[in-house]
Parts: C-alpha cells; structure tokens; sequence
C-alpha cells in the first residue's frame, strides 16, 4: 500500500522539486509590493494598527500572514519572498490530488500539474510574495471541500480567499449562482460558513480602524485607475499562457456539463474587463481552479475524438519547454535590486533617512536598519494622483532631514537618454536644486526603466 502511494505521488515530488530548485537559483530582493508587505508586517509586530497606522489597500490577511512568516522566520526577507514558492507547492499538491482522483490516471493527474506549476505565469511571477497564490490556495482548498460537499468549509475557504485578494470575486459568484440554482440549503451553509469566517478575520479592523479601513480599502482600492492596458495584458496571456486561454474557453464550450467552471469561466472574464485595475500577476488567483478543469474536459474531448491519449499530455509538454525558454530568457532576473551595494552607499555616507519608489525603499530600509522617512511605506504613483500625499511637500520634507531619495531612470547615453527621475513621488524641480546624485545602479527591468538612482539631499 505504501508503496503504491509512493509510486502514485512520483511525478509531484518530481516536478515540486525540479520547479523549487529553479526557484532558488534565481532567489533574491526584488522591486516588488513584496518589501511593502513585509514591512508592514514588521509594523503590526512592533505594535501599529493596520489602517489607523498603516496605510495599506487590501483586505488584512495578507498583512496578517506576513506577520506570521516574518515570525517563524526571525524577520529574514529572502526567507519571506520564499514563503510564495512553498504556497505554490501546497497548491499544486490539491491540483495532482484532485486531477488524480478525478480521473484515476497519474498521466492526467501529471499534466494538470504540469499546467499549472510549469505555466509562464506562475514561472514569471512566483519570486514575488503579493498574496495572489495564498489566494489561489485558498481558493483550490474551498474546490477541494466542494468535491465532498462540505459547504460550510467552502464557505471558509472562499472567506478567506476574498480576504486575502478581492480578485477571487469571481470565485464567490460562481458559488453563489451555482448554489443559488441547483441547492439552497448549500447555499445557507456556505453564506453561514462564509459570514462567521470573515466576522472573525475582521473583528481587529472593525474594532480599532473601521473608517481608515474604508477609506484605504474601498474608496482608494475600488476607485484607482488602471494602471496596465489590459488589451496588452491580453496579448501577454495568448503569447506566453496560451493553454491558459484553451481551457477558460473549454470551459464556455462544456459550460452545462461542467456547470461550476464555466459560471467561473464567465464570472472570471466579466472581472477582467469590468475592474479597471488588473495586472498579469493577480491572474494567479484564477489559474488553478481553470487548470482543475483540465481532468473533466480532457474525458470529454476523449469521449468525442479519437486522440491518442498522449496527444494532449506531448502538446502541454511542449508548451511547457516553450515556457522554460521564455523565462530562462531574462524574467529569470528580472528586477532583482543590487540591495547590498546601494546599503553599502547608504551607511558609507551616513544617511538617517529613506524615501524613495515603491517596491524598493523598504526593502533598503530593512536592510540597512535606516527608517523610513514620515514612516511612509506604500508609495504607490496613484497614492499621489489621488491626493493622499503630496510630493512637493514631501520632498521639502525629504530635503529638510537630510534624507536618501531613491528614484528609477532610463539611462542610454549613447540614445541620448539621461533620466534619473521617472517617478511622480517627488518633486524634480526641489530634487534638482537641493540634492545630488550619489550613484546609479544598473538594473534589469520590463519596459525602459534600466536604472536605480541613489540621490542625497
């Protein structure tokens, strides 16, 4: 018996261990809303309230198990960004479990996994720890329960997964609606399941931040603008996760047989085009529960055609190696800061204080143990658009305490481009006449953007 199961979990222990060692090879601090999170996790252990004290745009679970994992892991950063490459496993572990049970073929079972944790998008984006794949946990774990019609648990688990990112929205219609039509008594339960779930999660919030909470979360959050073209979004997908496309619309085509994901198929497609702000890596929360179709569509396709039974598993092979080139082809390395160099220049000079672009100044903060200047983590361009800061008057603050400005450039001198500011978090015409430029570090990132720069005011 053991033996056989042994033998069954093979190719997932396999492939888990092919995907954490590519993983490790390319660990390091990257420019990513990963050194916000962890940051302010830093802040709610040293006793600040989320929302009241910590500005911050999401619902509280992502904070919360930052928190958690700063613990355990004694406040190591690298130790932190891994934490999303251990949540992929798990996911990954209910993907192999649930294909395999479904279909009863480890070949099945191992192409679905194959789907997902060889997929461009979870390649590309898993040195990131955004939140999106706790989501995604979350998530396959509330499909998990519904495979054994356990609606309280559903109820939990889709909670949770909506606390941690609202992108899983879709996932909650599609419950909803589903339970709606087919069982009402599900649906009490996994309304029940789910109220005293979030109840829980959000007793802190309501007590101590309630209004702060609304304002970060609903009319920043819900309101923002878009910040990618989701027309360039939607080439990106059908260039690098193609198969991706095949099964949400697989999905559409067997829609009344496989009711559950084809509400999600159209729950997840009316999300992307009515929410303003997406972005390729909150997709993440989608994928797993479309690759858990894979196992159901592909016996329908069987049931209708005569395909060899490799047929299907050698074309998502050789998406995969296809997958492979993409990624070993610069998103490997791609926006991984020169974070000991630029603390090195930091303690070198003797600077007190940091302000600087999003994604990059906390982690340096971390690290070099030099404060934050006004205690401002999140220093999102949109924050500023909006009006929650004003970069005039935070530069001058900037200036007046003599603080570090961290900015992004496009530099190729040989084009005839010299930008060392390509931010709206600062006032360039106050940065120009009170600071000066201390180094600029090259960095590998999408777009044009080749530079950090490190300016002393």
């Amino acid at each position: 018996m053991k033996k056989e199961l042994l033998h069954t979990w093979v190719p997932f222990i396999l492939c888990a261990f092919i995907f954490i060692f590519i993983k490790l090879t390319g660990m390091g601090v990257r420019l990513s809303d990963t050194n916000i999170y962890f940051l302010t996790a830093e802040g709610i252990l040293s006793g600040k309230v989320l929302y009241k004290d910590i500005f911050f745009t999401n619902f509280p679970i992502i904070p919360y198990m930052a928190s958690f994992y700063f613990l355990i892991s004694g406040g190591n950063l690298l130790f932190y960004y891994f934490t999303a490459v251990i949540e992929i496993i798990i996911t990954s572990g209910f993907i192999y479990y649930l294909s395999f049970k479904e279909s009863s073929s480890r070949l099945v079972a191992s192409s679905a996994l194959t789907l997902y944790l060889y997929s461009f998008m979870i390649l590309s984006t898993s040195s990131h720890q955004s939140g999106v794949f706790l989501a995604a946990l979350f998530g396959v774990l509330s499909y998990f329960f519904f495979k054994r019609n356990n609606f309280y648990l559903i109820g939990m688990f889709t909670a949770l997964a909506l606390l941690t990112k609202a992108y899983s929205i879709p996932l909650l219609f599609s419950y909803l609606i589903l339970f709606s039509l087919c069982n009402r008594k599900a649906l009490l339960k996994f309304t029940l399941g789910g109220i005293i779930t979030a109840t829980i999660v959000m007793v802190p919030t309501i007590l101590f931040a309630a209004k702060p909470f609304f304002q970060d979360v609903f009319m920043y959050s819900l309101t923002r603008t878009e910040g990618v073209s989701k027309l360039g979004i939607l080439y990106f997908i059908i260039q690098h996760d193609f198969l991706f496309i095949c099964l949400l619309v697989s999905c559409l085509a067997f829609f009344r047989k496989q009711l559950f994901f084809g509400l999600f198929a159209v729950s997840s497609i009316i999300f992307f085009f009515y929410y303003k702000d997406v972005y390729y890596l909150y997709l993440n929360v989608t994928l797993p529960i479309i690759v858990l179709s894979f196992p159901p569509i592909n016996r329908r396709i069987s049931e209708v055609t005569v395909l060899n039974r490799f047929m299907i598993p050698t074309i998502i092979l050789i998406f995969t190696c296809y997958n492979f080139f993409s990624y070993f082809n610069g998103y490997d390395n791609l926006q991984i800061i020169p974070i000991k160099q630029i603390v090195n220049l930091l303690r070198e000079n003797k600077i007190k204080k940091i302000y600087g672009v999003n994604g990059i100044s906390p982690a340096i903060s971390y690290q070099a143990r030099i404060p934050l200047l006004n205690n401002v983590i999140d220093t999102n361009d949109n924050i500023f658009r909006k009006g929650y800061l004003n970069a005039s008057s935070i530069t001058s603050d900037a200036v007046q305490k003599h603080s570090a400005i961290i900015t992004v450039g496009a530099w190729y001198p040989e084009l005839g481009i010299k930008q060392d500011i390509m931010t709206e978090i600062v006032d360039q015409k106050q940065m120009k006449k009170n600071c000066h430029l201390l180094k600029r570090f090259p960095f590998h990132s999408e777009g044009v953007i080749n530079s950090i720069n490190v300016f002393s005011c």
